[in-house]
């Protein structure tokens, strides 16, 4: 493994990644929060669904939604803070959560 220029972790198993042909070294589900603002016409840019295990997952992100880090298949696991177990949970949070919205995600890599 030749990371002489590497200055962080991520950046060795990059190296490691690319001289290896490419491998990924995943460690699996992530948790991932991010803020959202309201925009006044297309709210937070959130289309929700229920999983396989009817748990809060985002099927579709526009508007401000696009513009964070959110994907869909992101499962929500809070909103504001508060866990939503159920996909009625993080519909009722999100809508009362005024204009700043905070999600917190689990994203799995092998989910796509």
């Amino acid at each position: 493994v030749s990371s002489v220029g590497a200055t962080s972790v991520s950046e060795m198993v990059a190296a490691v990644a690319h001289e290896e042909g490419g491998a990924r070294f995943d460690a699996g589900p992530q948790q991932l929060a991010e803020s959202l603002t309201r925009d006044p016409t297309d709210g937070f840019g959130l289309e929700l669904h229920r999983d396989e295990q009817g748990r809060p997952a985002i099927a579709a992100v526009s508007g401000a939604a696009r513009r964070s880090a959110l994907r869909a298949g992101d499962r929500i696991i809070s909103v504001g803070g508060q866990p939503t177990a159920r996909h009625e949970e993080a519909l009722a949070a999100i809508r009362a959560s005024g204009d700043d919205l905070l999600l917190l995600v689990l994203r799995d890599p092998e989910a796509r």
